[in-house]
């Protein structure tokens, strides 16, 4: 089985990743800290990352960082956050993000983002 991790510590958004993700049977995990994400996280089955960029930034940017260094193949990282900063949705796509979505588009585009979650990553 699949799972899909989400760092983030706002839960808005998780009931709807959840029922997106169902009908694919991927389990969906939240990372609400970094010592949280690297527990839950596994290379072999986590296929998916979500990251809320309006939640801890110290969090995401830790998260992201240390999946981008890594030596084995990652999961593929979506970034959402507020249309109006800018500045934070451009940090996340420096950072390695494959994908930095506002969160409209990010609500609009879940089901694709969930169906495509085997896209390959940036390594």
């Amino acid at each position: 089985m699949f799972n899909i991790l989400v760092v983030a510590q706002n839960l808005f958004f998780l009931p709807r990743i959840v029922n997106v993700a169902a009908p694919y049977q991927y389990g969906v995990k939240r990372a609400e800290s970094v010592s949280r994400f690297w527990n839950e996280y596994s290379p072999e089955s986590t296929a998916l990352v979500l990251v809320d960029l309006a939640g801890d930034r110290k969090i995401w940017t830790n998260v992201i960082t240390g999946l981008v260094g890594a030596s084995h193949p990652r999961p593929r990282i979506v970034g959402f956050g507020p249309h109006s900063d800018v500045e934070v949705l451009e940090f996340a796509s420096n950072l390695g993000c494959d994908k930095v979505l506002t969160r409209g588009e990010f609500s609009a585009s879940l089901s694709k983002i969930v169906e495509s979650k085997g896209a390959v990553a940036r390594n």
